[in-house]
């Protein structure tokens, strides 16, 4: 090869190492996140989660409580049962006392992984075969519930086919929260960062146009097509799952509304400065990544340790969620709803007015 050709390259590293900020989000950066998820997912040698126990003779109860751990039980719950090992992992299943009331709100926000229901001193397995939680609680406890010396025969399974209670019913709406957020993150976030970077939003301020209407072009036609978005994913959802809005549609779509203004302002801080679409791509990431992992979107956070529940409800795509889910599926309304629109649209106008103070045109 020439001469020209090694010197391009050594340009191009040249141009790529010359911004600390592109060597953090291109390298350490996703050593950080690996670090995270694999901290989160693959050391973890204890798990918890919770069924629903719905049982009508203490004779029942009495006889789980035998194979149950007395030290792990806690004031909310009933008993809790332990499997596993430290080599394999080990399974905490805390049982809650519940009624057909209660157990399916549970399970409709993803609090629960299975409802047992004791019939005439035989369990009832009631869950979602699509649902993998609720399939592996079936499978690790039937044969410690159901063995010889302990119950009287083996259970039942009872497949959940109720709208609102299927796994499905729990996707949906956080499908919708999740493609709001990256829709927006990245349809506005992303397309100003890379104008500034291309000189763009520099021409652009020299025209007669006023800036302000630059901004709230940028929104409406994000709006425009996220809208087209939500009604694309719910109308697949409604002719081939069944899945309709059970609550308000005024508070549907104004808590959508409020869910935008809270991407679209958290858009404009984090674009308020950067020129580097490296940059700007990590600054994106860093803030979308973390809630589609915790934000309980196709998986419920109540997985999560308990000390960590209480700060994931507090992030926006939580938020988001678990009121769309409300919506569709418990049949909330408008007065339901009305401190999350709040909370979700106060948060868009204080990260926009706050990016557009320090919003660098050029």
């Amino acid at each position: 090869m020439s001469r020209p050709f090694w010197q391009l390259i050594y340009i191009q590293f040249m141009e790529f190492f010359r911004e600390p900020g592109t060597l953090f989000w291109s390298f350490f950066f996703p050593i950080v996140m690996a670090w995270g998820l694999g901290i989160a997912f693959t050391t973890r040698i204890e798990t918890t989660r919770n069924v629903a126990l719905i049982a009508s003779h203490t004779s029942f109860v009495d006889s789980i409580k035998k194979l149950a751990d007395p030290a792990k039980n806690s004031t909310d719950t009933l008993l809790t049962l332990s499997l596993g090992n430290k080599k394999s992992g080990i399974v905490h299943y805390r049982f809650h006392n519940a009624d057909w009331q209660s157990a399916p709100l549970m399970l409709k926000r993803g609090a629960i992984s299975m409802i047992i229901e004791e019939k005439v001193g035989k369990p009832i397995y009631h869950f979602d075969p699509f649902n993998s939680e609720g399939q592996l609680a079936y499978l690790q406890l039937e044969p410690m519930i159901s063995h010889k010396d302990n119950i009287y025969e083996r259970g039942e399974i009872s497949i959940i086919k109720q709208k609102g209670i299927r796994y499905i019913d729990f996707l949906i709406p956080g499908m919708l929260a999740v493609n709001l957020m990256m829709s927006v993150m990245w349809g506005i976030s992303y397309t100003m960062i890379e104008r500034r970077s291309k000189k763009l939003l520099r021409r652009m301020v020299a025209t007669p146009m006023k800036k302000s209407e630059y901004l709230y072009a940028q929104f409406a036609a994000r709006f425009i097509l996220c809208v087209l978005e939500a009604i694309i994913i719910m109308a697949f959802a409604y002719y081939y799952f069944g899945i309709t809005v059970e609550g308000s549609w005024i508070a549907l779509i104004l808590l959508f509304i409020a869910g935008f203004m809270t991407f679209s302002g958290i858009s404009v801080l984090i674009s308020s400065r950067t020129s580097n679409t490296y940059i700007g791509n990590g600054l994106i990431n860093v803030v979308v990544m973390p809630m589609m992992l915790l934000s309980g979107i196709y998986f419920s956070y109540h997985n999560f340790p308990d000390v960590v529940i209480p700060y994931i409800q507090l992030l926006p795509l939580t938020i988001l969620a678990d009121h769309l889910r409300a919506i569709f599926i418990e049949g909330t309304g408008l007065i339901e709803s009305a401190k999350a629109i709040a909370a979700l649209a106060g948060l868009g106008v204080i990260t926009f007015i706050g990016g557009l103070k320090i919003y660098k045109w050029y």
